[in-house]
């Protein structure tokens, strides 16, 4: 399973997206969808644009959809961009489209990514510190930028 190599987390806040949440926003989607099973780690590109540096806030959306947690009773995700680690999520299993967004304004400055495409990746993980099963499953259906 990977790790954060800055130690501390970044993640300013996370919230399931609302609906007024993306009126007024920039929207830039993703490249590409993936999947992960078990250890192993989804993975897709977003395009932060150059607008980032004037930006108020700067959010990544990430949608996940069939998420498959056999045996985790207390199931998440962990979500880095571009190797840094942008927050930790509580996840339930569903068929349908969950959406989660991180603010991630302070590490898209640290990385200096503005204009660059960027690598998202999603883990399985139990929020207990146990092992994930390789029956457990999700799908990123989608990452996006928000910028306010």
């Amino acid at each position: 399973m990977k790790t954060s190599s800055k130690g501390s987390r970044s993640i300013l806040a996370h919230t399931p997206l609302m609906t007024g949440l993306v009126l007024g926003a920039l929207v830039i989607p993703t490249q590409a969808q993936n999947s992960a099973k078990g250890d192993s780690l989804a993975r897709v590109s977003v395009s932060i644009p150059q607008a980032v540096k004037a930006a108020g806030v700067v959010m990544l959306e990430v949608a996940i959809t069939r998420v498959r947690t056999p045996m985790l009773r207390h199931a998440g995700v962990v979500v880095w961009l571009d190797s840094l680690e942008v927050g930790r999520i509580s996840v339930m299993p569903s068929g349908h489209e969950q959406r989660y967004q991180f603010n991630i304004g302070a590490a898209v400055r640290r990385l200096g990514l503005a204009g660059a495409t960027a690598n998202v990746e999603v883990a399985i993980i139990d929020r207990n510190g146990g092992a994930v099963s390789a029956d457990s499953a999700l799908t990123v259906s989608g990452a996006h930028i928000l910028i306010r």
